[in-house]
């Protein structure tokens, strides 16, 4: 059965678009892995067409006062627990991800403001400048926070990983504060920009959920600005118009991140309390500006911004995000007995054996023997992963004097979904819990599989050379 992941998120003229779009942006990433659904209340209708281009089904939602009763009206009417939800939306607090989860779901929140515990499985988190200590979270949680994890649109992350420092022919400056803008910042933005001599074409972008857009036309017939005013744009529209703007003046949220995959010398300005984070971040790391500062930044500031964004983003986090959903429904067991025929096909598996230091098939009468060895061995432990409730890899742990020696295999069909980490670290967990914490992890790799290798030093081995296997590199983590 393919998993399904039912996304929760309000969009509209009051709170603005942002939890939709970019709970969108993470459906679209999934889409070709998992089924997506989503639950939302009142959409509008060019929201609701965004939505089902993207998602298999759409559930609407009434109006409601009551948050609880709403999360227990879901849960009980949509959800079977086997599901992955994922809540983005600062109503969905404490108690309501304890409704969600007692179904037997798994849990992912998108979560900006760190003001409440969470009980999620995942949290993710694409502002800069936080670390799980931030949190108050359950021990279990894991957390992905960062640009890593940015919740960027398909066209922007095909430009970020084409980007490279250049500066713009069209001296054009683009304006969008979101798909909403309650506040109408729009035309008080545009109304410093008259004074600032120097700015006279402008690309205005507002949403679908703009209520303003009459006071804005108004202000455009009056204005000494040339103004070219675009509403409820396509990502890719929207992107071939940032790669025109060679400035930007955005709100410090998911579009600015979209203006740095293209590149260009970016201003923010603050219109709700969840964006300062983000400004911090991109501010002190040079990558963006404040709009006090418009006319104050150096030529020689703007370059290095420039520079700084061509590496923020790789456009891979497609696959990041793919191998998050996949760990979800990821898990570690003890090996038993009923497991010796899992371990004899993945050991005599050719990929699996071409890996190995001896490449010759394994018999079935010597596997078995060894197998019932190991399991009897008080100096060795066997795990099992299994995705979705089926075998996937195994893992062992050799004690010999005071290092345990890692060998572990993940099945071909499960290979480059970050199975193999997952491996790792869990066995780790597991393993340290049964021997001395002096003892340390040593893993041997040959020196053409770098899939192994980027595990291991994403885990925090260190990388030495060895005279104890050819052509490998040896990997300790010591406690």
């Amino acid at each position: 059965m393919i998993p399904k992941v039912i996304f929760r998120a309000d969009g509209n003229s009051t709170i603005g678009l942002g939890h939709v779009i970019r709970s969108l942006a993470l459906a679209e990433m999934l889409s070709s892995e998992f089924e997506c659904h989503f639950v939302i209340r009142n959409p509008l209708p060019s929201l609701r067409e965004q939505i089902q281009s993207v998602c298999q089904t759409i559930r609407e939602l009434p109006e409601a006062d009551d948050d609880i009763a709403e999360a227990h009206f879901w849960a009980n009417e949509v959800l079977s627990g086997e599901e992955i939800v994922v809540l983005d939306g600062y109503h969905f607090q404490t108690e309501y991800q304890e409704i969600i989860k007692g179904r037997g779901n798994k849990l992912v929140c998108i979560d900006d403001i760190p003001s409440y515990h969470f009980i999620a499985d995942a949290i993710i988190n694409h502002a800069g400048g936080l670390n799980p200590a931030d949190y108050s979270a359950e021990h279990y949680t894991r957390f992905y926070l960062g640009p890593e994890y940015a919740l960027l649109r398909a066209p922007f992350r095909k430009a970020a990983q084409h980007q490279t420092y250049s500066n713009k022919k069209d001296k054009y400056l683009l304006i969008c504060l979101g798909g909403a803008d309650p506040g109408n910042n729009t035309v008080e933005i545009l109304q410093k920009c008259e004074q600032i001599t120097h700015i006279k074409k402008c690309l205005v972008v507002v949403g679908a959920a703009y209520r303003h857009i009459d006071a804005l036309k108004q202000f455009a017939k009056k204005s000494s600005l040339d103004l070219e005013i675009t509403q409820g744009l396509s990502g890719e529209d929207f992107r071939n118009l940032m790669m025109r703007s060679n400035m930007a003046i955005t709100a410090p949220s998911t579009i600015a991140y979209e203006y740095l995959c293209v590149g260009g010398t970016l201003f923010l300005i603050k219109t709700a309390d969840n964006q300062e984070q983000l400004f911090k971040f991109l501010t002190e790391e040079g990558l963006a500006f404040p709009f006090d500062d418009f006319q104050r930044i150096s030529e020689e500031e703007e370059i290095n911004a420039k520079k700084k964004q061509a590496t923020i983003f790789d456009g891979q986090q497609e696959l990041r995000f793919k191998k998050v959903f996949w760990g979800l429904d990821f898990r570690i067991r003890s090996a038993i007995h009923e497991d010796c025929q899992f371990y004899y096909e993945l050991a005599n598996n050719p990929e699996t054996r071409a890996a190995s230091y001896n490449m010759e098939p394994i018999p079935l009468e010597d596997h078995v023997q060894w197998f019932e060895q190991k399991l009897s061995d008080s100096n060795s432990f066997l795990f099992v992963g299994e995705y979705r409730g089926g075998p996937i890899g195994q893992i062992r742990f050799d004690l010999k004097e005071r290092e345990l020696i890692i060998g572990y295999a993940v099945m071909p069909n499960a290979r480059g979904k970050g199975f193999g980490k997952l491996l790792l670290s869990e066995g780790i967990t597991q393993t340290q819990q049964k021997v001395n914490n002096q003892t340390s992890i040593v893993g041997y790799v040959k020196k053409d599989n770098l899939a192994s290798q980027r595990s291991f030093q994403s885990l925090g081995f260190t990388q030495e050379e060895t005279l104890d296997h050819p052509n490998s590199y040896k990997f300790i983590l010591k406690k």
